[in-house]
């Protein structure tokens, strides 16, 4: 049984640490700076981690109770997807900072309810989630003794991503909020977390593509 605590405990420190992902951090990082303040950017990074962690335990608790693997075409089009969704995200940060400083000022005037924005996040979760369930099924099948303590792990694992993206998200959202109030920071700020949203994309993205693509 200690064995399975500790396990279970390194599922958590995992998931802590799976939320700084780059990916994973480029993906919010595009969505952090619209918020108002601290508390707002923290439940931006929670949505993320539960769409995160509901996607883990849904597909990952599947495949283990079919006792399945998740193949790996399949796999690929699924982070060919996470990729192509990051080169979205960061257009979409770029095209914003381009706009100039008094198009900011407007958005920020007319910015989305801060529902919408969870959702938004909760949706790039689930598609994170899905996309990495394989190979975190995988290793618990490996390792789990049964079904039971395999999906345990899987919800340590969910509750660690989950506290480490809001952790992260609610840090990064007060500085970049301050830094936010004058036009030409924030267009930085967008254009930065633009371009490492791209850069990130296409790194992930086109050795997937080529291997998908050739076969």
């Amino acid at each position: 049984m200690l064995s399975l605590f500790t396990s279970w405990s390194l599922a958590f420190l995992l998931g802590l640490r799976h939320a700084t992902e780059p990916d994973h951090v480029a993906a919010v990082a595009t969505l952090v700076p619209e918020q108002r303040n601290a508390r707002r950017a923290m439940q931006l990074g929670a949505a993320w981690g539960l769409g995160h962690s509901l996607a883990i335990l849904a597909c990952g608790g599947a495949l283990l109770m079919f006792r399945q693997s998740m193949p790996e075409r399949t796999s690929d089009w699924l982070e060919l997807m996470v990729a192509g969704l990051l080169l979205v995200l960061g257009l979409r940060s770029i095209v914003r900072a381009l706009r100039g400083p008094s198009a900011l000022q407007e958005a920020d005037h007319a910015h989305p309810t801060q529902r919408h924005s969870r959702r938004k996040s909760l949706l790039i979760g689930l598609l994170h989630g899905t996309a990495g369930s394989g190979s975190l099924a995988a290793l618990v099948f490996a390792n789990m003794p049964d079904l039971r303590a395999g999906l345990a792990y899987m919800v340590f694992f969910g509750a660690g991503s989950l506290l480490g993206m809001a952790a992260l998200a609610g840090i990064a959202g007060a500085p970049l909020r301050a830094l936010s109030q004058r036009a030409k920071p924030q267009a930085l700020l967008f254009a930065a977390a633009g371009i490492l949203s791209v850069s990130i994309g296409i790194h992930y993205g086109l050795p997937i593509a080529q291997r998908l693509f050739a076969a």
